[in-house]
């Protein structure tokens, strides 16, 4: 065997989940692809969780709680090698709903905009179920929201005026609700003598 030449980590690319574990070991090469022994260290790119070293050429990376992609590294000298690993989200366990700043009239349209969260606030992406809306004065149009990829955006009426209605979404036993927002009352249709 020759001099080391380049390092390959295995498995070199995988997806696990928040607070997920994955062993990971590095091998060392020379330019002919005969094993070398190789001494080094692990490194984390973007820090989103952390390395347990289990011997010379082994660590146990440990997902934290955000989601994203992290690149795992192993350092010997001049020589690196590289895994790329996908962190996802934990399962649906509540919905956020972005603030409603607009006082919209009765019966017209205004967009929501919700989104699918798991227990540490990451975006759950694979959620593609239906919701079901309701609102404090029970008018809100339409009663149900279909998720796409984790997120709703659609447009919505109520159609009773009110000081104050908070809009309500649940699927999965899970729920979420929007901030205390004004329904004006609607324009005059017209006048009957």
């Amino acid at each position: 065997a020759g001099a080391l030449h380049h390092i390959h980590i295995t498995p070199a690319a995988a997806t696990i989940t928040v607070l997920g574990s994955l062993s990971l070991k590095a091998l060392g090469y020379d330019e002919f692809d005969n094993e070398v022994g190789i001494s080094g260290n692990w490194q984390l790119a973007n820090g989103l969780g952390v390395l347990s070293q289990m011997g010379a050429t082994q660590t146990l990376f440990t997902a934290g709680t955000k989601i994203g992609k992290e690149t795992i590294r192993y350092v010997c000298g001049d020589v690196q090698g590289e895994a790329g690993i996908t962190i996802k989200s934990l399962s649906l366990e509540w919905f956020r709903v972005a603030d409603i700043w607009s006082k919209p009239k009765a019966g017209q349209e205004f967009t929501i905009h919700v989104t699918a969260l798991d227990r540490y606030d990451n975006w759950v992406e694979e959620f593609n179920e239906l919701g079901e809306l309701t609102d404090l004065t029970e008018t809100i149009s339409p009663k149900t929201a279909k998720f796409t990829c984790g997120v709703w955006i659609g447009s919505v009426t109520i159609t009773k005026a009110t000081l104050a209605t908070t809009i309500f979404i649940a699927s999965q036993g899970k729920s979420g609700t929007s901030n205390s927002f004004a329904v004006l009352p609607g324009d005059v249709a017209g006048f009957e003598f």
